[in-house]
């Protein structure tokens, strides 16, 4: 029976036909087979190329600006240091080589810098990157990389690093500043200026072959260091100022003081200093940071009556041989004004040498209130930054409307209002520049420095001559005297504002001083904080200061004497 099929069978294929079909099959095999092997010898060809030549990239390193004062002695620099780390997997992974390492670590230590207990604790804790020592200097890194060498410990490395370093430490700090870890300016110049000071790194990355030479291309970034800042500061003359200030604190028991020197035709600060201070290169808990001359806003007692004499000479309400009764009190609104030291009435010059409080009220009351503020606000008093610096104090002056006539009294001489010893610094340099208040600044330049006229030059000359009997024999600060130099200054005792109100025994002495004074050459200005045994007044406290300063300031720059008869 012939079978029955659902679909009719495939035709057979002739002979022929599959011979090709086979070899179809074949060579679709073969391809299948040649893209892995084409694969794995591209493979094998990179990993060749790879071997011969490798990628590479390099930081370049570059520095942060120096600071240096007047003559180019460095105030801070960045310097190269390492940071040595250990590898402990490696540098003692197994018995042989903890017990090598055990023997090494007392010559270890004496590179390092570090005792070897603590060395050896270090190494005990483990890990893969314990730190050793951090910035150990250029020297010892070299040494320790030889030691390395010689002794095949491939677990020690030392790692690059730049550090600021502080030269004159704690003398120059309260204006220099200080940076943090990572480089940034913190306080002082370093802050003011971070901007000037900053580095940048930089980087290359390219080709080399296996043996190390570069091959031509690849990316440069080139390092760009930070720009030097040349300050006005005298290095020397900031040391004296910052030894005499720690002199005093410790000879009248005061919490500190502050020192400024300006040179009276450029404006330039030479020296400013603060006590207690820091150092900048380890600074600790409880670290004195404040620049008082500048963040301290203080009333200054009667370092004003200079500038109210001044302006009673040039509004002519005196006259000459003109007498005070500084022996008797003066009521001004309801205030009692006395002068507990004086016995005797005083004349003008008076006023100044002995310190006069019922004097400069009298001038004050004949000037009136508008005229007084008018003048303080001239000089700049309570109002402005003198320097700009970080945390500098304005001080404070209220408007005269709100004195009183007892108000009038006390803003005559030094209470009311506050300023800085900066501020008063730079109001006292009309006096030395024939009338005119010149801008302290801080960097030297060759533009002059900016001066506004504040009253005659006669006038100026004329209290300026008044201001050296303070410095004479029954003066108030016959301890400013320098040997062989005529000084002009003015004492200042004030009592410290404490809850509300004054203190009963905490005072701030004040001296403010020129030399020489037949034609200033430098101002100084100092002060004493709760001065509190050997006397707290200015003439006391503050004028030694002065006199050991400005004596230094002349000295150092070979200033001629004018007083012949010492010299």
């Amino acid at each position: 029976m012939t079978p029955r099929y659902f679909f009719p069978p495939p035709p057979l294929l002739p002979q022929g036909r599959k011979y090709v079909l086979l070899a179809g099959v074949l060579l679709l095999f073969a391809a299948m087979t040649a893209g892995p092997a084409r694969v794995e010898q591209f493979r094998e060809a990179a990993l060749r190329e790879a071997d011969i030549r490798q990628g590479y990239k390099k930081r370049l390193f570059a520095h942060r600006g120096a600071i240096v004062d007047s003559a180019g002695r460095p105030l801070a620099v960045s310097v190269d240091v390492y940071d040595v780390r250990a590898d402990m997997a490696v540098l003692a992974g197994d018995k042989k080589k903890r017990a090598r390492l055990q023997k090494l670590v007392p010559e270890i230590a004496e590179i390092l810098g570090v005792s070897p207990e603590t060395l050896a604790r270090k190494f005990e804790g483990g890990g893969r990157a314990v730190l050793l020592k951090k910035s150990l200097p250029p020297a010892r890194a070299r040494r320790l990389a030889e030691f390395r060498a010689r002794h095949k410990l491939d677990g020690l490395r030392s790692d690059y690093d730049s550090k600021r370093y502080y030269p004159q430490k704690e003398y120059a700090a309260s204006v220099v500043g200080y940076t943090d870890y990572e480089d940034v300016g913190r306080s002082g110049i370093e802050l003011v200026h971070h901007e000037v000071l900053r580095e940048e790194n930089g980087g290359v990355r390219g080709v080399r072959a296996r043996t190390g030479v570069r091959i031509a291309g690849g990316d440069l970034r080139p390092p760009r260091d930070g720009k030097d800042i040349t300050l006005s500061i005298d290095s020397r003359l900031q040391f004296y100022a910052y030894e005499a200030l720690r002199e005093a604190a410790a000879r009248h028991g005061a919490r500190g003081g502050a020192a400024v020197v300006m040179e009276v035709q450029t404006g330039e600060i030479l020296a400013m200093a603060s006590y207690p201070g820091f150092n900048p290169n380890n600074i600790g808990a409880g670290a004195h940071e404040k620049n008082h001359a500048l963040t301290d806003s203080v009333e200054p007692g009667s370092l004003t009556k200079p500038f109210i004499v001044a302006l009673a000479i040039e509004q002519k309400k005196t006259r000459p041989g003109e007498m005070f009764p500084a022996d008797k009190p003066l009521s001004m609104g309801g205030k009692t004004v006395r002068d507990s030291h004086i016995r005797e009435p005083v004349d003008l010059t008076g006023v100044l040498q002995k310190s006069s409080n019922v004097g400069a009220a009298v001038l004050a009351g004949r000037l009136g209130k508008k005229a007084v503020w008018e003048l303080y606000k001239r000089l700049e008093f309570g109002g402005k930054k003198v320097l700009g610096m970080p945390g500098e104090a304005t001080g404070r002056l209220n408007s005269y409307k709100t004195w009183g006539a007892s108000g009038l009294a006390t803003h005559s001489y030094g209470y009311g209002f506050s300023t800085t010893l900066l501020q008063m610094l730079a109001g006292y340099s009309v006096f030395a520049a024939d009338g005119e208040r010149v801008a302290p600044r801080l960097g030297g330049s060759a533009v002059p420095p900016f001066r506004a006229r504040v009253f005659s030059a006669s006038a100026a000359r004329r209290v300026r001559a008044m201001m050296e009997t303070a410095a004479m024999p029954g003066g108030t600060a016959a301890a400013a005297a320098v040997d062989g130099y005529r000084v002009a200054g003015k004492t200042g005792t004030a009592l410290k504002a404490e809850n509300g109100g004054y203190a009963e025994d905490k005072y701030r002495a004040f001296f403010v001083g020129m030399a020489p004074a037949s034609s200033p050459r430098y101002i100084a200005a100092v002060m004493i904080d709760e001065p509190s045994k050997n006397g707290y007044g200015g003439g006391a406290a503050a004028a030694p200061v002065f006199r050991e300063v400005m004596r230094r300031a002349l000295r150092l720059n070979a200033v001629p004497p004018d007083r012949v008869a010492d010299v």
